[in-house]
């Protein structure tokens, strides 16, 4: 009869069990809009040309290449500080 009991207690599930278990399922939606949202994100190879870390506190040396979002990447184009890799 305890075995019953045990058997019981660990099949029912609390209401903040079900909530934690329903957060951690995904669905295809929410699946595609965290992949739309991770494509936004755009990026461009650069090589430095100068060393940048003055400037844009960034750590990279000369001629390192690097990926970079797109709109940090096209300023630091702009300034001269590197040039766009193919």
């Amino acid at each position: 009869m305890a075995k019953d009991n045990k058997t019981k207690a660990a099949s029912e599930t609390t209401p903040a069990a079900e909530e934690a278990k329903a957060a951690s399922e995904t669905t295809p939606a929410a699946e595609e809009a965290k992949a739309a949202e991770e494509a936004k994100v755009k990026t461009k190879k650069v090589r430095y040309l100068l060393s940048p870390p003055g400037q844009f506190f960034l750590h990279y040396n000369v001629v390192q290449e690097v990926d970079l979002p797109a709109n940090q990447a096209d300023e630091i184009v702009d300034m001269k500080y590197a040039e766009f890799v193919k």
